[in-house]
């Protein structure tokens, strides 16, 4: 998720690919943009996987709203952690976020 450009103490999801406004992982499923929540900003977070992931590439927003991508060389600012795992496009799968 990005932080909301037009209410405070809040966030949206993307569809940009690479985000540089990204601040987290919804920490909760079925949570609406702008509803109070959990965002894991640290530690192991589960992340939906769009695309497909190898372990060790960064994890990035993708073009999919609440799914992330990989790549092995981001861009600055884009980066939101580093894959453990390999899922498959659409599964579930472990980032140690930074």
């Amino acid at each position: 998720v990005i932080a909301d450009p037009n209410n405070d103490n809040s966030f949206v999801t993307t569809t940009a690919q690479g985000n540089t406004a990204v601040i987290g992982v919804v920490y909760e499923n079925g949570i609406a943009n702008g509803a109070a929540c959990r965002v894991a900003v640290s530690g192991v977070a589960n992340v939906i996987a769009n695309g497909t992931i190898l372990r060790g590439q960064h994890c990035i927003t993708s073009a999919t709203a609440g799914a992330a991508n990989a790549i092995g060389n981001p861009g600055a600012g884009t980066s939101i952690g580093v894959w453990l795992t390999a899922p498959s496009s659409g599964n579930t799968g472990k980032v140690l976020l930074k």
